[in-house]
């Protein structure tokens, strides 16, 4: 019997995850799941690769499940599959960070950066959205996360 809808579980349960990892976290590995159905005791999940179910599975899927036990009242679990994941994933959308710029007479050009290389510039798709997490990631907090960085 495939009569089990739990979507508004995971929905609840990919809120509260996304509330306990920091959000380049989510946005590198939870963003692009997908509710695809459920049976009686398990979600069907669909995510990008298998290099993505074999992450979120060491990584979050207890996190998911326990979200899911709270929220359902009972144990569910996870399963992932790979698929085809539309780009409008089954989360809300964040508000762009505002961020304070300093006004152009302060700042000064280092000599070989480029100034069309900025993250405000860069076009992020499918084939490279991990790495431009990652270079985010970095930016924000050097040398603390994948140091050192190469593409």
């Amino acid at each position: 019997m495939n009569n089990w809808d739990y979507s508004i579980f995971w929905q609840e349960s990919i809120h509260q995850v996304r509330q306990a990892v920091d959000e380049s976290t989510f946005d590198r590995w939870l963003r692009l799941t997908e509710y695809r159905g459920a049976t009686e005791d398990a979600l069907n999940i669909i995510v990008p690769s298998a290099f993505y179910r074999d992450q979120i599975s060491v990584r979050y899927q207890h996190l998911l499940e326990n979200a899911l036990k709270e929220i359902a009242g009972r144990d569910l679990q996870v399963k992932f599959e790979v698929g085809h994941v539309k780009e409008s994933a089954p989360v809300e959308t964040r508000e762009p960070v505002k961020t304070k710029v300093l006004p152009e007479q302060s700042r000064e050009q280092h000599l070989y950066l480029r100034e069309d290389f900025k993250f405000e510039r860069y076009i992020v798709g499918d084939n490279n959205r991990f790495a431009a997490n990652a270079a985010v990631a970095i930016s924000r907090n050097p040398g603390k996360t994948y140091n050192p960085f190469f593409v």
